[in-house]
């Protein structure tokens, strides 16, 4: 089993704010700082076999998780490990490939959760292309946004 999922705020949340001041700016020329850092937080969910790695209220910059899980993506494909670290905090989550599964646990649990490396590929690249669509859906003017024009693109495609 894999979950590796994220879910915009309701609009009554507090986390709304990271989506409605980005609305109220021109989108397409925000910089990569604000984008990462400051707007589109989302509740981010990771289950890895029987593993939570994250759950809960965790919440992430979606432009910045998504950029990191489209270098994941390309790590792994190479066979080689991937350590997301947050900047607002100082939990990571790591992605480390044996053969051809790939362990990842994260620094708020001791347990490591296994999938095969294909489809722990399959679904950073899936959620690389939900957040794109979400961000194109929600914020007018966006997919103009350099930085998230990345997202548009597959990690091998660079």
């Amino acid at each position: 089993m894999l979950s590796l999922a994220f879910s915009v705020p309701d609009r009554s949340s507090g986390w709304w704010t990271t989506w409605s001041d980005l609305l109220e700016a021109e989108a397409a020329g925000v910089g990569e700082t604000g984008l990462r850092y400051k707007y589109c937080s989302v509740r981010l969910e990771l289950i890895v076999g029987d593993v939570p790695v994250v759950v809960g209220n965790v919440q992430v910059p979606l432009v910045d998780f998504a950029l990191q899980m489209r270098w994941v993506s390309g790590r792994l494909s190479q066979g080689e490990v991937a350590t997301v670290d947050f900047t607002e905090n100082a939990n990571w989550i790591r992605f480390r490939p044996v053969g051809d599964e790939v362990f990842v646990m994260a620094s708020r649990s001791e347990a490591e959760g296994a999938v095969p490396r294909a489809v722990m590929i399959e679904a950073c690249d899936r959620f690389v292309s939900t957040a794109y669509a979400t961000l194109v859906a929600q914020i007018p003017g966006i997919e103009d946004n350099p930085v998230v024009r990345l997202l548009a693109t597959a990690h091998n495609e660079e």
